[in-house]
This record gives structure tokens, C-alpha cells and sequence, in this order.
């Protein structure tokens, strides 16, 4: 159910970026889907004609032609609107963020898993598995004196965000598909660009959050534009599919009243 939520938003995201653009993309592209859901729509009243030229498409199926037009304005918006979605992206990841800094419960389950690890190494004299921040809310500061130590923090900080991202925007991670692990690399360049600029304090969840968005934003940029690319597709066959569909009802309707009438025996 999420996954289809994660869908619906993002696909409205992008519709409502394309309709804030000052280009002309957006009403072009419902023009164009009009005229082409309306020329379909004619096509279909004159395919009856190959199966019975008598044949009047009646109110139910001219009802399923504007259906099926209000459905081809709808993939050609789709078609178009699919340019936005680096920009929607981007914008999600940072509604995203700021959503799960504001989660207490989580911020607190973030720490007490780093003090966790901290502990596991046993290079801080004061950070130890018990007492621990989940039986003493006393302790909300993690001694970070060791290099390991700092690596522990921000690999869980920034490890904990992904699994989130992961679990609260499931479509989004399927387009984006991250790596499993934050790579060293990042770990390393966030530790030193943090105690540089902080000397003495201590790794904060926002800093570790900022690791795993930097990932999901790279990744964006290498994934948007396939992605895109396979949106336009599927408008394209699920525009073809509704008029197949469309076509096939229209006949066997005309088809259907072609049969001759019943003789009736004297």
C-alpha cells in the first residue's frame, strides 16, 4: 500500500511541478493528448463500420470513448511531466529529512544504537553497554576521543537513515536503488570535514543523515533520466493498450449486432 501511495504522490509531484513551469509543456501536452484522444475517438466510431455499416455507437460505449480520452490527456501530461522528476526527487529526500529529524523516538533509537556501537569497540573509558542511554536518560552524550569511535557514530547515524528512507519511501528507493552500505569513502570524508569544523564536539544524527542523502542524490542523478525514459514509455503502451482494448469492445458490439434476425415459423 505504500508502495502505491510512494507512486500516486511522486506521479502528482511532477504534474505539479510541470504546471507551476512557465513553459507552455503543460497545456501543450493536455492539448495534444486531447487531440489525439479525440482522433481515436472518431477512429473507434468508424471501426464499427468494418464490422456493421449500420451499426450507431450507442451512449455506454461513446461514454467509454470519453473515458478512455480523459485517459490519453492523462498519459500525455504523464509523458511530459516526467522531465521533473530530478527536481521532485531532490525535493523529497529533503522533505524526507527533515520528516525524520523531527522524529524524537527515532533520534533517540539512532543514538542509543551508536552509543551501542561505540561501546562494542570499548575505546571510550565512559561508554559501556550498561549503563546505556535506553535505562539512563541521563547519559545523551557520546564520548568520541578514538577514530573508530567517530567511524562507529557516523556509519550507524548514517546506516539507520538509509534503512529508514528505505522503509518510508519504498517507491523511491526502488527508482533510486541504493547501495546496501555507505561506502568508507563517505564515512571518512563526513568525519573529517565535521571534527575539522567542530573540534571536541560530538557527531550529530543530522551530519549522519547527510551522508546517506548525499548518496541518494548521487544516485538520483545517474538513475533519474533512465527512469524518466521508462515513464515515457509506459505512457506510450498503456495509451496503445486502453485503445486496443477500446477497439476490441467496439467491434464485438458491432459484430454482435450484425447477426440476422431469427425467422419466425408460421
Amino acid at each position: 500500500m505504500q508502495y502505491t501511495i510512494d507512486y500516486l504522490e511522486l506521479w502528482w509531484a511532477c504534474l505539479t511541478v510541470a504546471m507551476k513551469d512557465r513553459s507552455l509543456a503543460f497545456p501543450i501536452s493536455i492539448v495534444v493528448g486531447g487531440l489525439i484522444g479525440a482522433l481515436f475517438w472518431w477512429l473507434a466510431t468508424q471501426w464499427t463500420k468494418l464490422w456493421n455499416k449500420r451499426y450507431q455507437v450507442r451512449v455506454g460505449l461513446q461514454v467509454l470513448c470519453g473515458f478512455t480520452l480523459l485517459l490519453t490527456i492523462i498519459f500525455s501530461v504523464t509523458f511530459a511531466s516526467s522531465k521533473n522528476l530530478e527536481e521532485v526527487i531532490k525535493f523529497r529526500l529533503q522533505e524526507w529529512k527533515k520528516t525524520a529529524l523531527e522524529d524524537q523516538d527515532w533520534a533517540k533509537e539512532c543514538f542509543c544504537d551508536a552509543w551501542d556501537a561505540v561501546a562494542k569497540l570499548g575505546h571510550e573509558p565512559g561508554v559501556r553497554l550498561s549503563p546505556s542511554p535506553r535505562t539512563d536518560s541521563s547519559l545523551r552524550v557520546i564520548t568520541m576521543s578514538h577514530a573508530e569511535s567517530k567511524a562507529a557514530v557516523s556509519r550507524t547515524y548514517a546506516t539507520k537513515a538509509l534503512r529508514r528512507f528505505e522503509s518510508s519511501s519504498p517507491y523511491l528507493a526502488s527508482i533510486l536503488r541504493p547501495a546496501t552500505e555507505i561506502p568508507k569513502e563517505r564515512i571518512n570524508l563526513s568525519m573529517l570535514s565535521w571534527f575539522t569544523d567542530h573540534p571536541g564536539q560530538s557527531y550529530p544524527l543530522e551530519e549522519g543523515m547527510n551522508v546517506a542523502l548525499g548518496m541518494l542524490q548521487d544516485q538520483a542523478k545517474q538513475e533519474v533520466d533512465d527512469v524518466a525514459a521508462y515513464i515515457q514509455r509506459m505512457s506510450v503502451c498503456l495509451f496503445l493498450i486502453i485503445q486496443i482494448v477500446l477497439f476490441v469492445i467496439i467491434a464485438l458490439f458491432a459484430h454482435q449486432a450484425n447477426r440476422p434476425a431469427s425467422v419466425v415459423r408460421s
